[in-house]
């Protein structure tokens, strides 16, 4: 019997520790883990090379009735297996209900998903230097 297929699921996924091999191992036990352990994610950190082991996100709506409500579109490499496949989670969150919603998993070659990651970099740069220069041009005398 797998440990999935355990049915003391809890203290078996408790135990459980990620080895790297193949990103199945995880998928197979993603619902619970993002319901009951999402921490232990960041055990996989280690995997994900340093410069994409954060997440990034692009506002892609505001409000303008009420300034503290952005929605983000949140991306991330979660892990990274053996043969080059990664694990990349996306979300949307709404900064005002501090709410996550339509939150999914794709496995990835690892040069997609970072290129997946630097568009969404690309597009948060673009934003700030847009609001930068709207400040400037408000304030400008």
């Amino acid at each position: 019997m797998s440990d999935v297929e355990n049915c003391n699921w809890k203290e078996t996924l408790e135990d459980w520790r990620w080895d790297g091999v193949d990103l199945k191992d995880i998928l197979l036990r993603l619902e619970v883990i993002s319901v009951h352990f999402m921490g232990m994610s960041r055990d996989w950190a280690a995997t994900v090379p340093a410069d994409y082991r954060r997440c990034a996100y692009v506002i892609t709506s505001s409000n303008p009735f009420n300034s503290l409500e952005e929605i983000r579109e949140y991306v991330e490499i979660l892990a990274v297996d053996q043969a080059g496949q990664a694990l990349v989670g996306r979300s949307i969150l709404n900064t005002y209900l501090d709410a996550t919603y339509g939150e999914t998993f794709q496995v990835l070659p690892l040069a997609e998903a970072k290129s997946v990651v630097d568009e969404v970099r690309r597009t948060q740069k673009a934003q700030a230097e847009q609001v930068a220069f709207e400040v400037d041009v408000a304030l400008s005398p």
